[in-house]
């Protein structure tokens, strides 16, 4: 499994979202099996993803999030500020 990188982000990344609604999912009493068949997934694909050795691609995971009441949506990350630093030897 990938080692997980420090980080100042706030909350769960998709994949630690995901993961954990499948799992609450799972706990309200539908098998990982009757999840994937419901979105045309593998059986074997969907336990690998939620056991962290594969990922999903954005479509497969979109129909997870779908099935499971969620919405995936994209951020946009805010755009740095232009660096006022003077150059050296200019003004």
């Amino acid at each position: 499994m990938a080692a997980k990188r420090a980080s100042t982000r706030k909350g769960p990344t998709m994949t630690e979202a995901l993961v954990e609604a499948i799992k609450a999912n799972q706990a309200g009493g539908e098998s990982l099996n009757a999840l994937a068949r419901r979105v045309g997934l593998e059986d074997s694909a969907l336990s690998r993803f939620v056991r962290g050795e594969r990922s999903l691609t954005l479509t497969s995971a979109d129909r997870v999030a779908e099935a499971l009441g969620l919405r995936l949506v994209q951020v946009e990350k805010p755009e740095k500020p232009a660096s006022k630093r003077k150059r050296k030897g200019k003004e």
